[in-house]
């Protein structure tokens, strides 16, 4: 069931866009402006080393996401299966 699970997150993540608030796209741009300043100071090799870090942690995060929709699917099937088989 894990496989399954894993399969609908990837094909969900693939075809339902993600829309942001204007609250998260402004975050997002701080944010990408405060990189492109940090980038904009470091020597090629900081910038090589920063980026394998934020490789690591987009990946990271990637996984984090995965198992906690995983975990959502389970916890709301066994809460629909409790609340039919409820007596």
């Amino acid at each position: 069931m894990r496989k399954e699970l894993e399969d609908l997150w990837e094909s969900y993540i693939i075809e339902v866009p993600m829309e942001r608030t204007a609250e998260e796209k402004e975050i997002i741009k701080s944010y990408s402006e405060k990189e492109n300043l940090l980038r904009s100071k470091l020597t090629a090799e900081q910038k090589e080393l920063l980026e394998e870090y934020d490789n690591a942690v987009c990946e990271t995060n990637s996984i984090s996401e995965k198992y906690a929709f995983i975990k959502g699917v389970r916890f709301t099937t066994r809460l629909i299966f409790e609340a039919f088989c409820d007596d």
